[in-house]
């Protein structure tokens, strides 16, 4: 055999398993757990805000359908659950999303008694963000990170206080 019909064979398989798309692996999404805060606040809840960047590789826009959260501060578990985000990422985008639940002051201060207002809390946190993920049904994308979040001060306010407004509710 020839070095140019070697060099022919070598490049036309080359060029078949690129269009295969390197073997049948396809690209998924990806995303990244950045960060934690606090949101709006009002008598009952506060709002607890996950940024999540998010990469879309497909060629349209990804719905992202469901995300079941935990959250937790040195073993103890402050609250839990799942919430329907109502955005989506568009086509080849990589975007920064805020993902906000509402939570009852009671499930994070009676975790954390004795925590006062404006205190850096540490946290690890656990989500599960489900996107749609065109012919292929949903995936669903594993996150986790750890850090620590101020609990947020309102001026006036006490921990004590805000446990009894919550208790004779």
């Amino acid at each position: 055999m020839s070095c140019r019909t070697a060099f022919l064979l070598v490049a036309l398989s080359i060029g078949f398993c690129l269009s295969c798309g390197g073997g049948g692996e396809q690209v998924r999404p990806s995303a990244k757990l950045v960060g934690i805060h606090f949101g709006q606040l009002d008598r009952a809840a506060l709002e607890l805000v996950f940024d999540v960047e998010i990469a879309n590789p497909y060629s349209t826009e990804m719905p992202l359908t469901n995300m079941a959260y935990r959250l937790a501060s040195e073993e103890t578990a402050l609250v839990s659950g799942s919430a329907k985000p109502n955005t989506a990422v568009a086509a080849g985008a990589k975007e920064k999303v805020a993902l906000p639940v509402r939570v009852h002051y009671g499930e994070i201060l009676r975790a954390l008694k004795g925590v006062e207002p404006g205190s850096e809390i540490p946290y690890s946190a656990e989500l599960v963000l489900s996107v749609g993920a065109g012919g292929t049904g949903e995936l669903e994308l594993p996150l986790r990170k750890q850090g620590t979040v101020a609990l947020p001060f309102v001026s006036g306010v006490t921990y004590k206080r805000i446990l009894e407004l919550v208790e004779y509710k």
